[in-house]
C-alpha cells in the first residue's frame, strides 16, 4: 500500500521533556512504537498522541510521516512482514518443497505467545471494521505478491498469490485466533507436511482452465 506523504513538514516546536531527534530516527521510533502498541489493544482505542508519547516525539510528526492511523498500521506491519516473507518464500526458482518451507517458516514466526497474540489482535480488529479489513487483505496480498514477481507468470500471479494468502492466513487464523483443534496444538512439522503440498500445487502446478 502506498503511503501518502506530506510534502512540507509542519513547523516543529520543542516538546518539553522529550529529546530532539533527527527525522529518520523519529520515523523509525514511531514505527517501533506502533509495533509495540498495536498488538496490545484494538487499533481504534489507540490515539496518535499515545503513539507519539510512546515514541517520545512531537505528535505533529506522526501525521507528518503517516497520513492516518491505518497507514501507520500498514507501515508497521510491512516492517514486520517483509523480512518474514523473504524467509518464507526464499529466492530463486520455485521447486517442490517450497510449500513445506513456507508453512514451517510462517508458523515459526507466529508461534510465540506474543506474536500469536499480535496476529489474533490484528485479525479481530480487522473483522470489526470493513474498510480496514479490505485494506489488510490488499496489503497482505501485495506483500506476498512482491516475493513472486519474476518467478510466476504475470497473468497467473494474482490468482496464485491469492490462493497462497488464503491458505497461510486461514491457517494462522485457525491456530491463533479461533484456537481450533487439532490445528491449535499440532506441531509445526505436522502442519507443514500436511499443508505444504497444497501450497506446492498452488504455486507449481498448471492453473485449472
Amino acid at each position: 500500500m502506498n503511503t501518502p506523504w506530506v510534502t512540507q513538514p509542519p513547523r516543529k516546536r520543542a516538546v518539553r521533556g522529550r529529546r530532539k531527534k533527527s527525522e529518520g530516527i523519529a520515523k523509525d521510533e514511531i514505527l517501533r512504537a506502533a509495533q509495540r502498541l498495536f498488538p496490545r489493544q484494538n487499533i481504534h482505542e489507540i490515539s496518535l498522541r499515545a503513539i507519539a508519547r510512546e515514541a517520545e516525539v512531537d505528535p505533529a510528526l506522526v501525521l507528518y510521516y503517516f497520513a492516518s492511523k491505518e497507514d501507520l498500521l500498514f507501515e508497521a506491519l510491512g516492517a514486520t512482514l517483509r523480512p518474514l516473507l523473504k524467509g518464507v518464500f526464499r529466492t530463486g526458482p520455485l521447486r517442490p518443497g517450497v510449500g513445506k518451507n513456507a508453512v514451517t517458516q510462517f508458523l515459526r514466526f507466529w508461534d510465540s505467545e506474543a506474536r500469536g497474540k499480535t496476529f489474533a489482535t490484528l485479525i479481530q480488529t480487522a473483522a470489526s471494521e470493513g474498510r480496514l479489513a479490505r485494506g489488510l487483505r490488499k496489503f497482505f496480498a501485495a506483500q506476498i505478491a512482491k516475493q513472486f514477481i519474476g518467478r510466476l507468470a504475470e497473468d497467473e500471479l494474482p490468482t496464485r498469490v491469492g490462493l497462497v494468502a488464503t491458505q497461510l492466513f486461514g491457517l494462522a487464523g485457525a491456530r491463533y485466533v479461533f484456537r481450533l483443534e487439532p490445528i491449535a496444538s499440532a506441531s509445526i512439522e505436522t502442519l507443514a507436511r500436511s499443508i505444504g503440498p497444497t501450497l506446492d500445487r498452488y504455486l507449481l502446478e498448471p492453473m485449472a482452465a
